[in-house]
């Protein structure tokens, strides 16, 4: 248009962009790019419409394949500038072959960049969410959360959350709701869930998180194997170890006695006792100075607990599968799993339930106790043998056990433990804090992000 404009029509037919012959050297790759990314879209349609593993590994090698020859069509296509910056510039061949490398260079990077964005930004992820289980959360709460935060991960295509409807689901309820999804979160890990059987139905399945600390025994080289990476969530490690310490707290004191009968008690002996004692004990009063603190398992929770424990000035000592360093580790002594019961005055257990940790707390492990030590428990029931326990607190070995976990859950009937006078026992809620909930949701979700980024972090295979 400025060349007719200045009335040099002739140099604007010598000088055109583009012949018949060289157009079609251009517009052709540009065609074969757009069928296979077509092709892409189309093979992307059929993973997720539920092939068999065989059909869904031959369909996904044609996708890789696609993609790369777009990368390459996309390039020869831009290529095409070579051609028209020939004619351009006067005849300057060296000016415009530079400006047709950098044109050819910029083209490649974008098409490499929609190649990767067509492969990885297609995550089809499912949440499996029960009921909140606390008096200051819904469930339309904690949805809209993980609406928010899953909106917030580019890669992610489509997202389900399903609705647990009961309490604890079973490998039927996870398999029969995962579809094609690549990544589940909120799967209760365990050997009954995570199995082969489980990647043999859901091929596409490679990342699985569980919302908790805490897992069981699995198969962990077969995930390995299969190339799937499992993660725990651990957003409860402080709450989980102030609910261990207010296990502690009440059995050194025992607030709640004392206040009922400053409130209730006291009032009422006094009607029919003038000289009714006001300043009265009805528990004996334990200070935990300088007294030792025996952690198993510092991890995240255990390590929590080690800095409260030192709060109150005890001496802390811990064992862990394996020996932990770095400066936050200053100040706790690691040391074996019998110096932890031969000199510990409290044990408060912070370990995962595996084979070597499941029914660590037995005969013998009581035997070696101090005499009088304490117990607590907010990590899994079966960690310890309760028959085992309720000997050594009825022979007062053990002075008093605090657990929010029994080894069956929920228990089928009032186990003997529930009877003893010699403990404080709660039902698994040392999660349930609003603040920790909506955090397990945030940290889930950031979790699978670092995943995707290859740096997967908190994982447990």
């Amino acid at each position: 248009d400025r060349l007719r404009s200045r009335g040099l029509g002739d140099v604007y037919k010598r000088q055109v962009l583009f012949d018949r012959k060289r157009l079609v050297r251009l517009i052709v790759p540009l065609i074969v790019e757009q069928v296979l990314a077509v092709t892409v879209g189309m093979a992307d349609m059929v993973m997720v419409s539920g092939a068999g593993e065989t059909a869904v590994s031959g369909i996904s090698l044609v996708n890789t394949i696609c993609v790369l020859l777009i990368v390459i069509f996309t390039s020869m296509a831009s290529g095409g500038s070579v051609v028209g910056a020939q004619f351009l510039g006067s005849g300057d061949k060296k000016t415009a072959c530079h400006a047709a490398e950098q044109l050819v260079m910029i083209c490649g990077l974008i098409a490499q960049q929609e190649a990767r964005r067509m492969k990885e930004e297609n995550y089809e992820v499912v949440v499996f969410q029960g009921d909140p289980g606390t008096i200051d959360l819904t469930y339309e709460e904690i949805e809209a959360e993980w609406n928010k935060m899953l909106q917030t991960v580019p890669q992610i295509g489509k997202f389900r959350i399903i609705h647990q409807g009961k309490k604890r689901y079973i490998f039927e309820d996870y398999s029969s709701q995962i579809g094609n999804a690549d990544a589940a979160l909120g799967i209760w890990v365990h050997k009954g869930v995570i199995n082969e059987k489980l990647f043999e139905a859901h091929p596409n399945l490679k990342y699985i998180a569980t919302l908790g600390h805490g897992f069981e025994d699995f198969d962990v080289e077969m995930t390995r194997r299969r190339g799937v990476t499992i993660t725990n969530t651990i957003y409860g490690d402080v709450t989980i170890a102030q609910y261990a310490m207010a296990l502690l707290m009440n059995i050194c004191h025992n607030v709640t006695v004392q206040s009922d009968y400053t409130k209730t008690g006291y009032w009422k002996e006094k009607e029919t006792n003038p000289q009714a004692s006001y300043n009265q004990l009805f528990v004996p009063q334990i200070e935990l100075y300088q007294k030792t603190m025996g952690i198993i398992g510092l991890g995240a929770i255990g390590l929590w607990t080690a800095r409260m424990a030192k709060g109150f000035g005890m001496k802390v000592i811990a064992n862990s599968r394996h020996k932990k360093t770095g400066p936050q580790y200053d100040g706790i002594e690691q040391v074996s799993m019998e110096e932890i019961f031969e000199r510990s005055d409290v044990i408060s257990i912070h370990c995962p339930h595996t084979k070597e940790t499941e029914n660590l707390l037995n005969r013998e492990a009581f035997a070696k106790m101090k005499d009088g030590v304490i117990i607590i428990n907010t990590a899994r029931g079966i960690i310890i043998d309760e028959e085992a326990l309720l000997e050594a607190l009825e022979s007062r070995k053990v002075y008093m056990a605090g657990l929010d976990v029994v080894a069956n859950e929920p228990p089928q009937y009032q186990i003997p433990l529930m009877q003893s006078p010699y403990t404080f026992i709660t039902s698994h809620i040392a999660w349930q804090p609003k603040a920790a909930r909506l955090r397990a949701v945030d940290l889930a979700v950031k979790n699978f992000r670092s995943y995707l980024e290859g740096m997967p972090t908190s994982v447990i295979n």
